[in-house]
């Protein structure tokens, strides 16, 4: 279904970022790189891969790349109380095997973000890694975690094939940083994967959709 809601302005970083403490979620493995791209390059089916306590809902219909998502993320689930978060982003860079130059500027950059504004995190990529496709989901305007770039990296290590979340963020403004801190952060763990809670997390049910 295609949606027609006011979305707000793409907020692009400041500069001053600082990472998101869920910043390095826990990778995922699946079956084929080929599966998971064609799974996420039909942006209509990325409601297939909600979880419990979340899902993505394309606004239009679009390739990959420009197509807008509204974001729906329930926090406090476990407490019989939950909180409904909504905010939108857009797919705003793209990276593939296709452009070989880019796609190792892309990474590069997004180490070097970890390595400059995280608290120990390890390597988004492992050492003797490949990476194979990445993008960028820049939040809007009004968006429950403020401004940042979150991204899906999908490589190559020890012959299997893995997918993970990465994020570098705004610092928050302190009424966004208090709600988080108190609701979001739990539901944002386990969403994008980690806490092992498969029925919770959206790369699981992507992992499962494309076995």
């Amino acid at each position: 279904m295609v949606r027609t809601v006011p979305a707000g302005v793409i907020l692009r970083p400041s500069g001053r970022m600082a990472l998101d403490p869920s910043a390095e979620r826990p990778a995922g493995a699946v079956a084929s790189a080929d599966g998971v791209i064609a799974a996420l390059t039909r942006t209509e089916t990325w409601p297939d891969y909600a979880s419990e306590i979340g899902r993505f809902t394309p606004l239009r219909r679009s390739e990959l790349l420009g197509q807008t998502f509204e974001i729906e993320v329930a926090a406090g689930t476990a407490a019989g109380r939950p909180m409904f978060q909504r905010g939108y982003v857009t797919i705003t860079r793209l990276v593939t095997p296709a452009e070989p130059d880019e796609l190792a500027r892309y990474f590069d950059a997004l180490e070097d973000g970890l390595a400059r504004y995280g608290r120990g995190e390890p390597r988004a990529v492992p050492e003797g890694g490949e990476p194979i496709v990445g993008f960028d989901l820049t939040t809007h305007e009004g968006h429950f975690m403020g401004r940042g770039h979150n991204r899906l990296i999908l490589y190559r290590h020890d012959g299997r094939t893995w997918v993970r979340a990465a994020g570098t963020w705004d610092p928050m403004p302190w009424h966004l940083e208090q709600v988080y801190r108190l609701a979001g952060r739990a539901a944002q763990h386990a969403f994008w994967g980690e806490f092992g809670m498969e029925r919770q997390s959206m790369l699981h049910q992507l992992a499962l959709a494309t076995a």
